[in-house]
């Protein structure tokens, strides 16, 4: 059972350290909340866990948690004394900050592809250049970016 608590943690940590190389230290405490300019980054992880910092926190809570009880000789005092409810507090925090998250992104998403909709009519109407494909983020995005500097 200590076996499956060591991967456990180690699982936890690798999730962490991926997300921390793919975001950065910025984007995992909400940097873009606090004026910097932070693109929106496709991670390869979220097609398979949406939210892989919060279940590498959560595996690596677990996994500490539970080999604990099996390494001290007392081991199930954690448990009896309030050491699970504690965890399960833990648990269900990060899951509601992950629903606020997830709310939060579907409302920057839906914002953001209101301005993008302007932009590919002001572009129609113009002429200036071709409209902006659906398919196409990458140009999205520059377009996003360059009309916000220009209001700046």
């Amino acid at each position: 059972m200590f076996t499956i608590c060591n991967i456990m943690v180690a699982v936890g940590f690798i999730l962490l350290l991926l997300v921390y190389q793919s975001i950065g230290l910025i984007g995992v405490y909400y940097g873009n909340r606090f004026g910097a300019d932070l693109p929106w980054i496709a991670y390869p992880l979220n097609e398979y866990c949406h939210h892989p910092l919060y279940v590498g926190i959560a595996l690596m809570y677990s996994g500490t948690f539970f080999g604990l009880v099996f390494i001290l000789e007392d081991g199930w005092l954690l448990i009896s004394n309030g050491g699970l409810q504690l965890l399960g507090l833990r648990l269900a925090l990060y899951v509601h900050t992950a629903r606020m998250e997830y709310q939060d992104t579907l409302e920057r998403h839906e914002k953001q592809s209101e301005k993008l909709k302007k932009i590919e009519q002001q572009n129609e109407r113009s002429g200036t250049s071709q409209p902006l494909t659906s398919n196409n983020k990458k140009q999205k995005h520059a377009a996003y970016q360059k009309n916000n500097k220009k209001k700046r």
